[in-house]
């Protein structure tokens, strides 16, 4: 019988880890039975989805953003907001019957089953946009604790409420990360860092994550533009710099001449 991947429950862990008060209700790692009747990594336990809650923490197009630059070598695949991403490929549309806007998947390769390195989500790793979009999402206190079920949604893959789902599964059990973890993103994360310059930081990362693609397009011509004429300038000071050094090279010829006859 299929079993999650250890990998796959590390990832929801640290998100619970990192964001305690986040929605869980369309995480998942094993496939349900609507699952079960197609080809999926679920089914095998090789794919996790995180649920998209940007009030509490995880937002979707921050982590597969951070997800997609790690260029982990475990992923397969991601599918957050309609579209798809493939190494080597990059982002395309995606046609599938769930738009995946509530939550994002991940596949791995089922080779990295036991890989527990870091997820750019993990604590103490160092993200700036995941370091910005936290700063901007403050954690608000959970009004009423988990039910049996919203625990037992945690290890199916569902986007129905927690009331609906059907049958009671256990809990996924806990990961037990090797304390010899050495990772550059563990060893970074405990640099104690000012609050002033980690506001700064998320301050202009969030400025320049939101500038659209065109503006830096239009940016880079201008810059072009005044590149060519601040050339065209100097070509043009030049060229009177040397005729004036002309004129006066002559001219001190033409004197020259002037005192030999004289002499």
């Amino acid at each position: 019988m299929a079993t999650a991947a250890k990998a796959c429950r590390k990832a929801l862990a640290d998100a619970t880890e990192r964001w305690p008060n986040r929605n869980r209700a369309s995480d998942g790692i094993m496939g349900d039975a609507a699952h079960q009747a197609r080809k999926s990594d679920h089914n095998d336990g090789n794919a996790f989805d995180v649920t998209h809650d940007p009030k509490n923490g995880p937002d979707g197009n921050v982590l597969t953003r951070d997800l997609v630059d790690a260029n982990d070598p475990r992923v397969t695949y991601i599918i957050w907001n309609k579209k798809i991403w493939k190494p080597g490929k990059g982002w395309a549309r995606y046609t599938g019957a769930n738009p995946h806007t509530k939550h994002f998947h991940v596949s791995i390769k089922a080779s990295s089953r036991d890989d527990l390195r870091s997820w750019p989500w993990t604590p103490g790793a160092v993200s700036i946009l995941s370091v910005a979009g936290t700063l901007a999402a403050a954690p608000k206190e959970v009004e009423t604790p988990p039910t049996v079920q919203e625990e037992a949604k945690g290890v199916t893959t569902s986007d129905k409420p927690a009331s609906e789902a059907e049958g009671t599964l256990p809990p996924t059990p806990a990961v037990e990360i090797k304390a010899s973890e050495t990772s550059w993103q563990a060893r970074l994360g405990s640099i104690s860092i000012p609050t002033g310059v980690t506001a700064a930081i998320a301050a202009v990362a969030g400025f320049v994550g939101n500038i659209p693609p065109y503006a830096w397009f239009a940016l880079a011509g201008v810059v072009v533009v005044a590149m060519v004429i601040g050339f065209l300038v100097w070509r043009e000071k030049s060229r009177e710099a040397h005729e004036r050094t002309k004129i006066v090279l002559n001219a001190g010829a033409d004197q020259d001449k002037n005192n030999l006859r004289l002499i």
